[in-house]
């Protein structure tokens, strides 16, 4: 119980720091640093306290403790999103290496997948970061089957913008292909791939019926390859044994 509770900590802390260089350009560009944090509204140079995750937006309903601003719901979201799905996936898993690298690809495609719905594009830190924690893992676990997975992700996105000349996929697409490729090897790590095909249908479909969007209209994918990622590592025993 308390190591759930420990990782959900943990998760929240992660998501916390994602949080600032998904929605602070400038922290994009320098990620480590010293700063203080600032309430973005009145640019005030915030207390301990209030950073704690999750609790601190709560203690403070939603508002700066100093211009009584609102604070968006999306900082809190992402911490409990991600301490949530490091909670769910350390159940599958025993406390090892590989389990470290598993949690820490997953905490990098959520906040990846919070930028990319934000945004529409991912600051270049997280795709780095996701692809080098990969090919990190990959050299600890070297196999062929592995290493196929890395390959076979990344061609699979790349031979689309290739095709597209990138208007199907972006490059982010194709570094966190061959991260979940790497991580997952060749069969399962294309089968997660597809799934996120299936699930963005199942997803698109009553949007194109309503027609709040159109074939045209350029949506955020990585949330589908995130939530497909997650899916397969939480059932993982099931679909290992059925493919």
């Amino acid at each position: 119980m308390y190591n759930y509770i420990y990782l959900f900590l943990i998760g929240g802390i992660i998501g916390s720091y994602f949080s600032s260089i998904i929605y602070s350009p400038e922290l994009e560009l320098n990620p480590i640093t010293t700063r203080r944090s600032k309430c973005t509204k009145c640019k005030t140079n915030l207390k301990f306290w209030m950073l704690i995750p999750v609790f601190s937006y709560f203690l403070l309903n939603g508002k700066c403790n100093y211009c009584k601003k609102n604070i968006s719901f999306k900082y809190p979201l992402l911490e409990i999103v991600t301490g949530s799905a490091l909670v769910l996936l350390s159940m599958n898993y025993t406390y090892d290496i590989n389990q470290f690298f598993t949690l820490s690809i997953m905490s990098l495609l959520i906040a990846s997948s919070f930028s990319d719905h934000e945004n529409l594009e991912i600051p270049d830190v997280l795709i780095y970061a996701t692809i080098t924690f990969s090919v990190i893992y990959l050299l600890v676990n070297f196999n062929l089957n592995n290493l196929y997975g890395l390959i076979a992700g990344k061609l699979f996105f790349d031979i689309q913008s290739l095709l597209s000349n990138k208007k199907w996929v972006g490059d982010a697409d194709s570094y966190i292909g061959a991260s979940i490729g790497a991580i997952l090897g060749l069969k399962i790590g294309l089968f997660t791939i597809l799934l996120s095909y299936w699930v963005a249908t199942l997803f698109i479909i009553p949007k194109l019926i309503t027609k709040s969007v159109s074939l045209k209209t350029r949506l955020a994918f990585i949330p589908f390859l995130t939530l497909s990622f997650f899916l397969v590592n939480f059932f993982y025993e099931i679909i290992y044994i059925n493919i």
